[in-house]
């Protein structure tokens, strides 16, 4: 009897035991989700950069709008907007170039001859280019031909004018030439 004594009491210890340590962890999961002490100003800052990971400025979706409107149909056909921003968000901030580098990076690779090819067969689509990030290495853009007419090349002079020989001056020089002497 006092076997069954002691173990009805083990297993009741334990129970309790097993019930204060998951009151504990839930405790500490919503103390994790309702409070985060911080101990210096850049974890806050790290805390609040993740907190807003995720979320497109306003600055973002100007720039995304004029980089969507500026790339070819061909890259926009490939990708939607959802994944145009999503590999936006993935780019590190510090390494996001300005609406102006990319602009001019994507204006190179749409001149440059590897996408104008076979009618743009090998335009990638706008969320790969972002992904691989295209504007920190354009290619280099060819001096276009001009769409005017080239300037006419001058022509030669037009050289002295030479005696004219007759059907017979050309007769005696030929005469002369199978003689072998001088006319």
């Amino acid at each position: 009897m006092k076997h069954a004594i002691a173990i009805l009491e083990a297993q009741r210890d334990l129970h309790a035991h097993n019930e204060k340590i998951h009151t504990r962890a839930s405790e500490w999961d919503q103390a994790a989700l309702c409070l985060i002490v911080v101990d210096d100003c850049e974890q806050a800052i790290e805390l609040l950069k993740r907190k807003s990971k995720g979320k497109l400025t306003d600055e973002d979706k100007a720039l995304l709008a004029a980089l969507w409107k500026a790339a070819p149909k061909m890259a926009r056909q490939r990708n939607s907007k959802h994944e145009v921003e999503v590999a936006w968000l993935a780019v590190p901030v510090k390494e996001r170039p300005t609406q102006a580098t990319i602009l001019a990076a994507l204006a190179a690779w749409c001149q440059c001859e590897q996408w104008k090819k076979d009618g743009g067969a090998y335009i990638r689509g706008l969320a790969r280019w972002i992904k691989d990030r295209m504007w920190i290495d354009p290619p280099e853009i060819e001096q276009a031909a001009s769409r005017y007419r080239p300037a006419p090349k001058p022509e030669p002079a037009p050289a002295e004018p030479h005696e004219t020989a007759t059907v017979a001056d050309i007769k005696s020089l030929t005469a002369a030439v199978k003689r072998g002497g001088r006319p």
